[in-house]
Formats: structure tokens, C-alpha cells, sequence
């Protein structure tokens, strides 16, 4: 809704990134400062998963890390941001300049979808965005509404197996930091084939390399700690790197020098 035109519309409750409109539900808010908005709700939603993957012990040092935790809310962000003009062949941009709050609402709405599926319908949460697209005739909205819902099987979603390497790229017993590419995938195609996940089951350097530089942004940090063995086919880690890096080791791990 442009600014300076009167509503009396619902508008949703001013949490999370909804509260850069608390003040002025008319407003348009700068795409930097609504994606940094997201990507800090994202990183707080994603923080217990990421807890819960870390190691028991040297819980001082894994606790702190959370590079990767910001890295992968940052690709959440722009992932959700992107569907306005996902479907749109005639826009160019990728994201609006400048948002308005049914904008955000509407990509927001599917990352709900993406969570609750058709039960998402009913959240009332949403229901002032269906008053705000109706009184605005925004029939394109329902058009890619009804794409998203008869999508099931399909529905567009963050890629899964790129989150799992930004959860080990800060908590991994060798964080994925500190390990080549190639152990990164070994390690993470060993855990999908001992626990028959259907995720993907054959991961390769070249794809945990495109994950970290192109959809994380994620830098290496030498000396190596962890690499991958292809003469014995396993994972070893470097003593003297882990030293130099401070990574806390679990008593009885052989050393590979």
C-alpha cells in the first residue's frame, strides 16, 4: 500500500522482522535493513538446533561458534525474499528496493507453508495479509498461492543439505572450518549412508565447495585440521592444527601427525 493511503486493516502482531512496521504500517523499509532484520530472526530460530548438534565436551569453545548459524539464516533470508519475483519473468530484480509490509508478509506467509503445510491457511496470524492483497486486487498473489499449495511434493525450500554442512562448519568434532572440502563431504555422505537418509546419499568436494563459497559465503581457515585419507578411505585429524586453532578433542581420538 503506498505511502499516505488510509487503512483500517488488520496488520499482524510487531514481532520478529514484523516490528520495522510497528511504528508506521505504511512505511517502505530499505531491502538491507529488512533482509539483516530476517537473518538475525532466522539465526536466533536456528540457535537450539545448532546447540543441540554440538559436541558434549569443550562446550565453551563449540557454544561460541556461529559463523555458520548467520552464514545459512543469511542464505534462509534471501531465499524467502527472493520468491516475490520468483515467478515474475518480467521483473529483472531479484528483490524489491524498498519493502512493504504486505510484501514481506507474502513471503513470509510461505515459509509458513514450507513449515505447516495447508495449516498454514488457517494461522491467523495471516489474516490481515489476505485483507491487505484483497483490498489491494493483488490477484497475482493468489495466483502463486495457489502454485505454492498445489506444488506439495516440489515446493520450493531452502536446500536441507546445506544447512546440515553450516550446522558442521561450526560444530562438527573438526569444525568444517578448519577441514578440507573433501572431508566435509565424506563425512557428511558416511552419516546419510549409515542412516539411509533420502536427503542425498552421494555428497562430492565440488558440491560442499559450492555450498560454502556461493550460497554461504564461508571462508576456509588454514593450517588443516581435519582431512580425508582417500588411500585408507578416512577422516583424520591433524593434532598440531587443532592445537593451533584451540579445538577441544575427546580423550582416546588416535592423533595423525
Amino acid at each position: 500500500m503506498p505511502r499516505g493511503e488510509s487503512s483500517n486493516q488488520k496488520q499482524p502482531d510487531a514481532d520478529g522482522p514484523f516490528s520495522l512496521w510497528a511504528d508506521d504500517p505504511l512505511a517502505l523499509i530499505p531491502h538491507e535493513q529488512v533482509k539483516a532484520a530476517l537473518t538475525e530472526w532466522f539465526a536466533e530460530d536456528h540457535r537450539a538446533e545448532w546447540d543441540n548438534h554440538s559436541p558434549d565436551y569443550g562446550q565453551e569453545f563449540f557454544l561460541s561458534r556461529e559463523a555458520g548459524l548467520r552464514a545459512y539464516a543469511g542464505y534462509e533470508s534471501d531465499f524467502y525474499l527472493r520468491t516475490l519475483y520468483h515467478h515474475d519473468r518480467e521483473e529483472e530484480r531479484e528483490f524489491p528496493e524498498q519493502w512493504r509490509i504486505d510484501q514481506f508478509g507474502e513471503c513470509m506467509f510461505l515459509e509458513a507453508i514450507n513449515r505447516q503445510k495447508e495449516d498454514a491457511l488457517a494461522n491467523m496470524h495471516f489474516s490481515w495479509l489476505f485483507d491487505a492483497k484483497s483490498k489491494r486486487k493483488d490477484k497475482r498473489f493468489f495466483v502463486r498461492l495457489g502454485q505454492w499449495l498445489e506444488r506439495e511434493k516440489e515446493r520450493p525450500t531452502p536446500n536441507v543439505a546445506i544447512k546440515r554442512y553450516a550446522v558442521e562448519y561450526d560444530r562438527f568434532m573438526i569444525p568444517f572450518e578448519f577441514a578440507t572440502d573433501e572431508f566435509a563431504a565424506q563425512v557428511m555422505t558416511y552419516v546419510d549412508q549409515r542412516n539411509e537418509n533420502d536427503i542425498d546419499v552421494d555428497h562430492s568436494s565440488d558440491k560442499t565447495r559450492k555450498w560454502r563459497t556461493n550460497y554461504l559465503r564461508l571462508p576456509l581457515t588454514k593450517p588443516v585440521a581435519g582431512k580425508w585419507s582417500r588411500k585408507k578411505q578416512e577422516a583424520h585429524y591433524i593434532g598440531e592444527s587443532c592445537r593451533q586453532h584451540q579445538i577441544p578433542l575427546p580423550s582416546g581420538l588416535p592423533e595423525v601427525k
